[in-house]
C-alpha cells in the first residue's frame, strides 16, 4: 500500500513537472526566427494584423490588402477601393472578417474555391459610410463587433446595428466574454446590452490602454498601456502591478499583445517584443539586434503551435518560442561553431575566426543581457579544443596551444593544429595532444611552466584520440579520416612509443576513410560507413558490434558521442542528432525525432556538445552555436493540415483556387460532395499545387500523393509542393495528398474528386448524332441500291446487245489472229536463226578478246625477258654478248605490235564486217589507238579488261573514252558502247 502510494505521488510529481514544462518558454538564448521580407510576401512593408483560420492558413492586414500565406504561397486579396487592411478576425465556423479604412466584411468561396472580399458597407445608412479605419473586430455571443475610432457596428443575421457613432473611440478588447473599449475623456468602458458603461476607476488611462489580456484566472485581466506600464482588472477594480518589466514597457510604448501558454508576449513601437511570465519577469526580448527585421512591433498573435508571427513596420517574422533549441549566437557575427566550455562564469566559443567569450548567467535578465561577445586577444583564425586542467583553462588552435586568461591568451606551444587536449588518470601534472604531424606531450615542471616536447616516432595527425591503461603501458587508439586507424603503446613515462600498428583496407580496417574513435560507456569503438566495431585483443581483428548496430541502425556513420553528467550519451550519427538513455531494465533507449530540426546543420566531421548540466547542452552548428533544454517538454503531435492549394490546366485556366465550402458556405478541410468538379476531356493536363500549415520548419516538409483511377500506389516522399499530370483519360479520379513535418509526424489526408468527361466525340450528344447519322446512312444505302437494281437491268439489257455485236468482231478478230499468228511463226523463226548468229558472234568476241590479251600477255613476257637479257650482256664476255645481242634482235622483230594489231584486225573485220574500216570511213580524224578502243568497245569490254590491252592505266582508259567521245561528237546522254553497237 505504501509503494502504491509512493509511485502515485511520483507520478502526480511527474504530471506536474511535464505540466510545467509544457507550458515553458525558454530564456537561454534567441528562439529561431523566421523572417519574411516584401520581397518573400510581394506586398508592403507595414502589417497590422495577424490571424489564423481553422485550416491553419495565416492572414495578415497589410498596407496593399489582406495577405494570405499557406506554407508555400503567398496570396493578395485587394479591397474595392485597394485601402490598409488594420484589423482580421477569424469565428468559430471559420469565417475571415477584414476591416480596412472605410471597408469591413468577409471572405467567401466561391464554387471553384476562389476567396473573395464580400463588403459590409452596402449594409450601412449613406450618412455613417465615413467611419475611416476599423481597428478590431471581434467575435461576441451578440455577434461580430467592428470598431473605427468614431464607431462601433454589430453585425448579425446580416444586418447590422450601429452601438454608437461619432465618437473619439481609441481601441477595443475582447477579454473573457466581455467586450471593452477607451474614449477620449472618459476612460475604459465596457458594453453591457449594447451599451458603454464606464468601469470604475477606469478613468484613469484616458486614451492609452494598448493591450488587455485574460490573467491567471477568468476575473482578473492584465491591461498594458502605452506609458503607465501594466495594470491588474479584477471585479471592476483597477491597481498597478509593480513588476520588473513595467520601466521597459513604459520606455519602449506598447503598441499589441498576446496570451502565449502562460505568459505574455508584448510588442512594443521601439524595441521589439517582450515575452514575460506570470510575475511580471522578462523571459525574453527580441528586438532588430537578436534576429528581428525592424524593432516596430505592429501587430502579434499565437498561433496553433504556440508560436509568434509578428507584423511588423517592415516585414513579418516568425518566433518560434514553442522549441527547445535557442540560438546563443548568430554565425554571423562570430563565425561557425567548433568547440564551447564554460569556465570562470564565462561562455567561451571556439569558431573558424577566432576564440570569443561573454558572462555566462543562465537566469540573467534578458533586458540587461549583453548580447555582444568578445574576441580572445591573440586567438584569431581557427580554433579547435577547449580544455580544462588544474582550474585553467587551454586553447588548441591552428597556430598552436594557449593558456587563457580573462580576454587574453598566452601561447605555450607554437605546434601548429591543436586537435584535443587530455590527460591520463593516473598522471599528474601531464597533458598529452593530439595536433597535425603527432602527439605532444605537456609536463609542469618545478617552476611551474610547462615542459613541452613531441612524442618521437609519429608525425601523422591526430584529431580523434581515445586512450586506455594497460597493465604496463598506455594505448592511444587514433582515427585518421583517409588512412585508417593507428595504435600506440606508449610507456609509462610518455616519452617513448613502444609499438606502433596502423590497420587500413589491407590490414583488416573495412574502409581507408571516415574511421572514428569513439567511446560509448567506457568501451572504446571503431565507426565507418560499414557499421560500428570493436577490436577484439586474442584475434587482432575488427569485430562488427552487433549490439550497437542494432541500437544505432543504419542511419549513416556514427561520428560523435558524449556522455554527460546524468548518463545519457549525445551523439551524431549523419546529419542527425540524437540521445541515448539507460533504461532501468539496463537496455538503451534511442531518442532522435525531437532533433529533427537540427539535421544538416552541424560542421561535418567537427560535430560537438557540451552538456554542461542535466537540463542544458550547447552544440556547435554551421551557423553559430545553439542551446537545448532537456527539461523542456514539447508536444511534437500536434495535428496540422495539408491543403489542395489550386489546380490549374496546361494552358493555366485555373480550375480550383484552395477553398472548399460546404452546403452553409463556410470554408471547410475537405471537399463537400456538391463541389465535385466535371472538367472537360481538354483539361486532362493539370497541375496540382499544395502545402502544410506547418510552419516551424518549412524547408523540411515532405509529401506524398496518389491519384485514385491513375496511380497504383503512394508516390515517394517528395519535398515538391505541386504535381503535374498530363493526357489523363476520362473518368473518375480522386486526388490524396499528406505531408510529413520534420518530426516525421504526418497530416490527414486532404483529398479532392474530380471527373474528367469523355471527348466530344464520345458524349451523348456525340453518340446521338451517330445514331442519326446511322440511320441516314442506312436509308441511303436503300436509296442508292434500288438506284442500282435500276441501274443493272439496263445494264444487263445493253450488256446482251453488245455481246451480240462483240461476238461478231470476235469472229473477224479470230481470222485476223490466225493470219497474226503464221507471221509471228515466220519471226520466230527468224530471231532463232538471229540468237544463233549472235551466239556465234559472242562467241568468236570472245575468242577475238582471248587472243588479244594472249598477244598482250606474250609481248609482255618477252619484253621482260629483252631487258633481264640486256642486263645480263652487261655481265659476260663478248662473245656472250653478241650471241645475246642477235637473240635480243630476234625478240624484237617478233614483238612487233603493229603486226600483232593487223592480224588482230583481219579477224576482227571478218567477224563485225569490216567494222574498222566503216568507222575510218565515217570518221577520218581517228587515230590507230581510237580504232583500237572503238574495236574493245564494240566487243563490249569493260574498262578494266581494256587497259592491259591498250597498256595503259584505267583512268587513261577513262581519259582515252572521254577524248573519243568529243571525236565523235556524241550527246552527253547517248551511251557510247551503244553507239558502237549500233555502227
Amino acid at each position: 500500500m505504501i509503494r502504491l502510494l509512493k509511485n502515485i505521488l511520483v507520478l502526480i510529481l511527474l504530471t506536474l513537472v511535464s505540466i510545467t514544462s509544457q507550458s515553458q518558454i525558454k530564456s537561454i538564448g534567441i528562439p529561431n526566427i523566421i523572417n519574411f521580407s516584401r520581397d518573400d510576401y510581394h506586398a508592403s512593408t507595414q502589417n497590422w494584423a495577424v490571424a489564423q483560420d481553422k485550416r491553419g492558413i495565416m492572414y495578415f492586414g497589410n498596407n496593399d490588402g489582406l495577405l494570405e500565406f499557406d506554407g508555400v504561397n503567398w496570396r493578395l486579396i485587394q479591397m474595392p477601393n485597394s485601402s490598409v487592411v488594420k484589423s482580421i478576425a477569424v469565428d468559430k465556423n471559420g469565417k475571415v472578417y477584414v476591416g480596412a479604412y472605410g471597408e469591413f466584411g468577409y471572405l467567401q468561396a466561391t464554387q471553384n474555391g476562389v476567396l473573395s472580399y464580400v463588403s459590409l458597407v452596402n449594409l450601412l445608412p449613406e450618412d455613417i459610410k465615413n467611419f475611416g479605419d476599423i481597428w478590431k473586430i471581434y467575435e461576441t455571443n451578440k455577434g461580430v463587433i467592428f470598431q473605427s475610432f468614431s464607431e462601433i457596428f454589430l453585425y448579425a443575421n446580416n444586418e447590422i446595428k450601429i452601438i454608437a457613432q461619432k465618437r473619439d473611440f481609441q481601441f477595443s478588447f475582447f477579454v473573457n466574454n466581455e467586450w471593452y473599449i477607451t474614449e477620449r475623456n472618459k476612460g475604459l468602458l465596457k458594453l453591457i446590452d449594447e451599451k458603454l458603461i464606464p468601469v470604475k476607476g477606469g478613468d484613469i488611462f484616458k486614451n492609452n490602454i494598448w493591450s488587455m489580456l485574460p490573467f491567471n484566472n477568468n476575473n482578473k485581466i492584465l491591461i498594458g498601456s502605452s506609458n503607465q506600464g501594466l495594470f491588474i482588472l479584477e471585479n471592476d477594480s483597477i491597481r498597478k502591478w509593480n513588476v520588473p518589466s513595467n520601466s521597459f514597457l513604459k520606455e519602449n510604448q506598447i503598441f499589441c499583445a498576446v496570451k502565449v501558454k502562460d505568459y505574455f508576449a508584448f510588442g512594443t513601437i521601439l524595441n521589439g517584443i517582450l515575452i514575460i511570465d506570470k510575475d511580471g519577469n522578462p523571459i525574453q526580448h527580441i528586438n532588430r539586434e537578436k534576429g528581428l527585421q525592424n524593432s516596430t512591433i505592429l501587430s502579434i498573435y499565437a498561433d496553433n503551435y504556440d508560436n509568434l508571427w509578428l507584423g511588423l513596420d517592415n516585414g513579418i517574422d516568425y518566433v518560434i518560442t514553442n522549441s527547445p533549441f535557442t540560438s546563443i549566437v548568430n554565425e554571423n557575427k562570430i563565425g561557425a561553431g567548433y568547440t564551447s566550455y564554460i569556465y570562470d562564469d564565462k561562455l567561451y566559443l571556439g569558431t573558424n575566426q577566432g576564440l570569443f567569450y561573454k558572462k555566462w548567467l543562465e537566469s540573467g535578465d534578458p533586458l540587461n543581457d549583453n548580447l555582444e561577445y568578445k574576441m580572445v586577444k591573440n586567438t584569431q583564425g581557427q580554433v579547435w579544443d577547449l580544455f580544462e586542467y588544474e582550474n585553467k583553462l587551454y586553447c588548441g588552435h591552428n597556430n598552436g596551444t594557449y593558456l587563457i586568461k580573462d580576454d587574453k591568451a598566452e601561447l605555450l606551444s607554437d605546434i601548429m593544429g591543436g586537435w584535443l587536449l587530455f590527460n591520463l588518470p593516473d598522471q599528474e601534472n601531464t597533458m598529452l595532444q593530439g595536433t597535425y604531424t603527432g602527439i605532444v606531450k605537456y609536463k609542469l615542471g618545478d617552476n611551474s611552466k610547462w615542459e613541452i616536447s613531441k612524442i618521437p616516432g609519429f608525425n601523422e595527425s591526430c584529431r580523434m584520440i581515445e586512450p586506455y591503461l594497460g597493465k604496463e603501458n598506455y594505448t592511444l587508439w587514433i582515427s585518421h579520416g583517409y588512412k585508417g586507424v593507428y595504435r600506440i603503446d606508449l610507456n609509462k613515462s610518455l616519452n617513448k612509443i613502444i609499438n606502433l600498428n596502423f590497420y587500413n583496407n589491407l590490414s583488416g580496417l573495412a574502409t581507408n576513410f571516415d574511421n572514428n574513435v569513439l567511446r560509448f560507456n567506457d568501451e572504446i569503438i571503431f565507426t565507418n560507413n560499414t557499421g560500428i566495431y570493436n577490436f577484439d585483443e586474442d584475434q587482432q581483428e575488427f569485430v562488427l558490434n552487433n549490439e550497437l548496430m542494432q541500437l544505432f541502425g543504419d542511419n549513416g556513420i556514427l561520428r560523435e558521442i558524449v556522455k554527460d553528467k546524468s548518463g545519457r550519451f549525445w551523439f551524431i550519427q549523419g546529419d542527425e542528432m540524437g540521445l541515448v538513455k539507460k533504461l532501468n531494465d539496463g537496455n538503451y533507449k534511442v531518442s532522435r525525432t525531437l532533433f529533427k530540426s537540427f539535421d544538416g546543420s552541424f560542421v561535418r566531421s567537427f560535430e560537438h556538445f557540451l552538456p554542461y548540466n542535466d537540463e542544458s547542452v550547447i552544440v556547435a552548428t554551421e551557423d553559430g552555436f545553439t542551446h537545448f533544454s532537456t527539461d523542456f517538454v514539447k508536444d511534437i503531435d500536434i495535428p496540422y493540415n495539408t491543403l489542395i492549394r489550386s489546380i490549374v490546366t496546361a494552358n493555366d485556366s485555373l480550375l480550383f483556387d484552395g477553398a472548399f465550402v460546404d452546403s452553409s458556405g463556410h470554408i471547410i478541410n475537405n471537399q463537400d460532395n456538391s463541389q465535385i468538379y466535371f472538367l472537360p476531356y481538354k483539361f486532362n493536363n493539370l497541375k496540382i499545387d499544395y502545402s502544410s500549415t506547418h510552419y516551424e520548419n518549412i524547408k523540411n516538409i515532405e509529401y506524398k500523393f496518389y491519384l485514385e483511377g491513375f496511380d497504383n500506389e503512394w508516390s515517394d516522399w517528395t519535398e515538391k509542393t505541386n504535381k503535374e499530370y498530363t493526357n489523363l483519360k476520362d473518368g473518375t479520379y480522386i486526388f490524396n495528398i499528406k505531408a510529413k513535418n520534420v518530426f516525421n509526424i504526418e497530416s490527414d489526408i486532404s483529398s479532392i474528386k474530380f471527373v474528367i468527361n469523355p471527348p466530344w466525340y464520345r458524349s451523348i450528344i456525340a453518340y446521338l448524332l451517330y445514331g442519326c447519322i446511322v440511320i441516314f446512312f442506312a436509308w441511303s444505302v436503300v436509296i442508292t441500291i434500288r438506284k442500282r437494281i435500276d441501274r443493272e437491268r439496263k445494264f444487263l439489257q445493253l450488256k446482251q446487245k453488245k455481246e451480240l455485236q462483240q461476238q461478231k468482231i470476235n469472229h473477224e478478230n479470230d481470222v485476223l489472229s490466225a493470219q497474226q499468228e503464221i507471221v509471228k511463226l515466220r519471226n520466230e523463226k527468224l530471231r532463232i536463226e538471229n540468237e544463233k548468229n549472235k551466239d556465234e558472234v559472242e562467241l568468236k568476241t570472245k575468242e577475238l578478246a582471248s587472243y588479244a590479251m594472249q598477244i598482250t600477255q606474250k609481248n609482255e613476257s618477252l619484253f621482260e625477258i629483252k631487258e633481264q637479257l640486256k642486263h645480263i650482256s652487261k655481265k659476260v664476255n663478248p662473245d656472250a654478248q653478241k650471241y645475246l645481242q642477235k637473240l635480243i634482235r630476234n625478240i624484237e622483230q617478233n614483238t612487233n605490235p603493229k603486226d600483232d594489231w593487223d592480224k588482230f584486225e583481219v579477224y576482227f573485220d571478218q567477224v563485225y564486217e569490216d567494222f574498222t574500216k566503216r568507222i575510218r570511213d565515217q570518221f577520218s580524224n581517228l587515230t590507230p589507238n581510237d580504232i583500237k578502243l572503238c574495236a574493245y568497245l564494240r566487243m563490249n569490254l569493260s574498262t578494266k579488261e581494256i587497259a592491259p590491252l591498250l597498256n595503259i592505266s584505267i583512268r587513261g582508259v577513262e581519259i582515252s573514252r572521254y577524248r573519243l567521245r568529243k571525236k565523235l561528237n556524241l550527246p552527253k546522254n547517248e551511251n557510247l558502247i551503244d553507239f558502237m553497237m549500233s555502227l
